[in-house]
């Protein structure tokens, strides 16, 4: 009888904590796409999506106007963060960050600016032509910035 009670106070809670993952899982793979990328005075309205890898990855430092291209990227504590850097990097929040600090030492590129919250990263974007960066989708109606449309 002991042991019957052991098993039920063991596979209980596991199989509690197991599906409330599960959930939890879901719930961020649905809202893994909930972003958007804004920009100032780029000279495009549409990116492909290999364009935008190729921008985000540092590959192109300039906009087809030639204004200067400045990155603006989630910091850890913003909650896109680990969305982007799953999504367009296909990395950890510590590997894109390991991936930029490199870049930088090489000296070969600007950084991009981290920024905190989406507040911070439409003023940002707003005050400086050539930016671009990833905001929730909730708050583009804060924003004068262009909403860019991404093509396959």
């Amino acid at each position: 009888m002991a042991f019957k009670q052991y098993i039920y106070h063991l596979i209980f809670p596991l199989l509690f904590i197991l599906l409330s993952r599960e959930k939890l899982i879901s719930q961020t793979q649905n809202n893994s796409n909930n972003y958007v990328v804004i920009a100032n005075a780029i000279g495009v309205q549409k990116l492909t999506s290999k364009n935008l890898k190729e921008i985000f990855y540092g590959e192109k430092t300039f906009w087809a106007n030639k204004n200067k291209i400045t990155l603006t990227l989630p910091s850890s504590k913003n909650q896109l963060c680990s969305i982007i850097s799953k999504n367009i990097y296909n990395m950890s929040v510590m590997g894109m960050q390991k991936y930029w600090l490199s870049l930088t030492f090489q000296g070969n590129i600007t950084p991009p600016v981290f920024i905190e919250n989406d507040d911070e990263t439409i003023k940002f974007i707003e005050n400086n032509p050539g930016s671009i960066g990833f905001i929730l989708e909730t708050n583009l109606n804060k924003t004068k910035a262009e909403k860019i449309v991404i093509e396959n």
